[in-house]
């Protein structure tokens, strides 16, 4: 079965998330609060897509550089694998891969 791949970005200010079903076909592009405001938010967001897209997710949160802090609640709980069987999630090491992507986005996404 094929899987959606989700990559989410934290930053000082905001968080960015990119869901994608190809290496071409991106399915949703979002710009949202630093940290959500209930601690279950970014796993029921990668359940809300699997079940939209009927397809498993498999996501990877984007650590930033050096002094850029994710290290909260929320992220922990996703990624120490409570996605059930609609999700899974991953950290990644660098942002530099993922950068170009969300570069390329309109300024009001950015």
């Amino acid at each position: 079965m094929e899987s959606i791949w989700m990559g989410i970005a934290p930053g000082p200010t905001t968080t960015r998330v990119i869901a994608m079903a190809g290496p071409s076909d991106t399915i949703l592009k979002a710009q949202l609060a630093r940290e959500p405001h209930h601690p279950r938010a970014l796993a029921t967001l990668f359940e809300a897509v699997a079940l939209w897209q009927g397809q498993p997710v498999r996501a990877a949160l984007c650590a930033g550089p050096p002094g850029l802090s994710c290290d909260s609640s929320f992220f922990r709980e996703v990624f120490s694998g409570d996605g059930g069987e609609t999700a899974s999630a991953d950290s990644v090491g660098s942002m530099t891969s993922s950068a170009s992507s969300f570069k390329r986005w309109p300024d009001d996404l950015r």
